[in-house]
């Protein structure tokens, strides 16, 4: 399955595929957040397409390390096709592919991060199971999406070199990249619990 849609605009990345899907977001979920999206953002291109395949479950071990490099490879090259200005997640594990970082469903709102070319990407909840039965919780999704596409562009505040330290490799270029400037600023964050695949150093 490839993307689906018209490029340069709006990039809907779904978690997976649903069964019987033929492309990307052809479904039900796809036909509602279709006409959302019309009337919110009329006349913008609004592309789909799904971070992972029908099947790839990520579970939080050493395993899901392939996956997550094939998953993305994959929307690397949907991203350089599709070229678009922002790009909306729907669901952890599709933030967690483009994004590396992972997130706190149940409590992150109207929240964004960068890919590392500089273009936004936003994250909603998926709008399937609770969201789509729960009355408050609907309710934040359709003013969440509502954010998403019409705010502003953020702008990105990368402002020199960033490097997200994943191997003792990613940390010996980083130091010889800080021992060859002349001055230099040193900040550690970090994202998820430790001693977790979702750890990680920024």
């Amino acid at each position: 399955m490839t993307w689906a849609g018209q490029p340069g605009g709006i990039l809907i990345v779904g978690e997976r595929p649903t069964r019987g899907e033929h492309d990307a977001f052809d479904n039900r979920t796809g036909q509602q957040l279709r006409a959302q999206l019309a009337r919110l953002a009329p006349g913008v291109p609004v592309a789909f397409d799904y971070a992972l395949r029908a099947g790839d479950q990520l579970t939080g071990k050493k395993s899901d390390q392939a996956i997550l490099a094939q998953a993305r490879a994959w929307l690397h090259h949907t991203i350089q096709t599709v070229q678009p200005e922002r790009v909306i997640a729907l669901g952890p594990d599709a933030h967690k592919v483009l994004t590396s970082l992972p997130v706190q469903a149940s409590v992150v709102r109207k929240a964004h991060s960068f890919l590392e070319s500089g273009c936004p990407v936003w994250y909603l909840p998926r709008p399937w199971g609770p969201t789509s039965t729960n009355r408050i919780l609907k309710r934040w999704y359709e003013r969440d999406l509502q954010h998403t596409v019409t705010a502003p562009q953020p702008a990105s505040s990368f402002g020199g070199t960033w490097r997200q330290v994943l191997t003792p490799e990613d940390a010996q270029l980083a130091w010889e990249e800080l021992s060859a400037a002349e001055c230099w600023v040193f900040d550690t964050e970090i994202f998820g619990p430790m001693h977790t695949p979702d750890f990680r150093i920024v």
